[in-house]
């Protein structure tokens, strides 16, 4: 049975909302082309003043990149603290029925056939025990490649 210590960290738990959330440069960008593109619409097909149009679309791409780019972080560090789950070092073990997450608070033995779908991205990996549930592990938890690979081999036949 493969072993690691997982420790969380605020940033950790920020990246997870973007990486739950799909956020992208790339998106962001069709964000804004679609914006622009809707100033145009109203300025050219709907007769709306310029000053209106691009006052719109600049308002409300404000709104949408605060919210992710301030907002998001803000609500995240609050939950963070408030959580206190995800502040708690924790072990997890795992082998081919699943995994083991053992805290001071308890044990929690997961099969991967519980898990709906993972995600991975650079820094973390996701298990979703449902669409909005999940628990994160930072890769800096794994001592080396084989044991991330391991770990990753346990996830090949969950959905994604």
């Amino acid at each position: 049975m493969n072993k690691i210590e997982v420790k969380i960290t605020p940033d950790d738990y920020y990246h997870s909302q973007w990486v739950h959330q799909k956020l992208s440069v790339s998106k962001f960008f069709i964000i804004a082309l679609l914006t622009v593109w809707l100033a145009y619409f109203l300025y050219s097909a709907l007769n709306v003043e310029l000053s209106i149009a691009v006052g719109s679309a600049s308002g409300w791409l404000l709104w949408y990149f605060g919210y992710y780019l301030v907002y998001l972080r803000y609500k995240c560090n609050k939950i963070y603290r408030q959580q206190k789950s995800l502040n708690l070092p924790a072990q997890f073990e795992w082998d081919r029925e699943g995994i083991n997450a053992i805290n001071e608070r308890g044990v929690a033995k997961i099969k991967w056939s519980d898990y709906v779908k993972w995600r991975e991205s650079k820094r973390i990996i996701m298990l979703y025990q449902s669409d909005l549930i999940f628990n994160i592990i930072p890769k800096s938890s794994f001592e080396n490649t084989d044991q991330e690979n391991d770990f990753l081999s346990n996830l090949q036949n969950i959905s994604s």
